[in-house]
């Protein structure tokens, strides 16, 4: 086995162990008794996606949660639902571990891809000790699951890039669609994926079907949910249950005060709580000056 490979093994194997003690901690987080409960319900009866007739919807705001399909599309449920019945509900805790530890390794993958081997293994190095992820990666969040789909939807689209195969970006789009089947957020990384193409110069012939079967792969996965949520639901409530209301400001004071934090809170706290991100800028300018590759920034403001 290579050098480089026991190395990855070895970052990904510790980054699981130090994330096993989470499997041993409540995850009584509101969000994570929410996901809980929906799986419970599903496992049950796979239609039931909703809170309603749940003990937490009492302690919910109505105007956010109290609606017969919940909000956000169901991948992770389901995820976290098949290990509740494999293994038992208290190791749900287990997919956000393992997707954790999978953001690393297709990290690595990009890194590797776009620049060297070595650059990889550092990549995965930091990763895996970033307090972030480490934090994010150790609660019953969706998070961890829709990064990884997205950064793997990325690495894919390098892969099509290179082979300029059809095939391959339709396997790029269908994991796109799988991660906005996971948190529709995933849209952010578009400009990455668009500018990573532009700089390729593809025939316009080959562009346009390429393209193409990038989003009908991921129209594939994403509009039957789409549909039967506005089948059911209507095109207005969606945007009335992320809707600030006195209600959720009064239960909630942290969401008070998240609306209260400056625009600027997001970019700078990433740096704040691990400085050592602040070299990527440094590593991001020089990169730049010397090659005229946006790539590296455009991803990272994106992702």
């Amino acid at each position: 086995m290579h050098r480089n490979t026991i190395i990855l093994i070895a970052i990904l194997s510790f980054s699981i162990a130090i994330r096993l003690v989470t499997v041993y901690l409540p995850h009584i987080e509101n969000d994570e008794v929410i996901y809980q409960t929906l799986a419970e319900k599903i496992t049950k009866n796979i239609w039931d996606y909703s809170l309603r007739g749940t003990q937490i919807l009492n302690q919910l705001p109505k105007a956010q949660y109290d609606y017969p399909i919940f909000r956000h599309p169901p991948l992770f449920i389901w995820f976290i639902a098949l290990a509740s019945m494999i293994f038992g509900p208290h190791f749900q805790i287990l997919i956000p571990i393992v997707f954790g530890a999978l953001i690393i390794w297709v990290t690595y993958l990009i890194a590797k891809k776009l620049y060297s081997d070595k650059e990889g293994l550092i990549a995965g190095v930091i990763l895996c000790f970033c307090p972030i992820l480490y934090f994010v990666s150790g609660k019953i969040w969706i998070e961890t699951l829709f990064t990884f789909l997205t950064a793997l939807s990325f690495y894919l689209l390098i892969i099509a890039a290179d082979k300029r195969k059809m095939i391959w970006f339709a396997v790029s789009g269908l994991v796109f669609g799988l991660s906005l089947l996971a948190k529709y957020t995933s849209l952010g990384v578009l400009p990455a994926f668009i500018y990573y193409i532009a700089r390729k110069k593809f025939p316009i012939k080959t562009l346009f079907p390429f393209s193409m079967s990038f989003l009908m792969a991921a129209s594939f996965i994403i509009l039957p949910w789409i549909f039967y949520y506005h089948k059911n639901m209507g095109i207005n409530i969606y945007v009335n249950q992320f809707r600030t209301t006195p209600e959720l400001l009064n239960m909630f004071p942290f969401c008070k005060m998240s609306m209260e934090r400056p625009f600027y809170f997001y970019f700078t706290m990433p740096f704040l709580t691990a400085p050592i991100y602040l070299f990527s800028l440094i590593s991001s300018y020089i990169f730049i000056k010397d090659k005229k590759d946006l790539t590296l920034p455009i991803w990272a403001v994106s992702f």
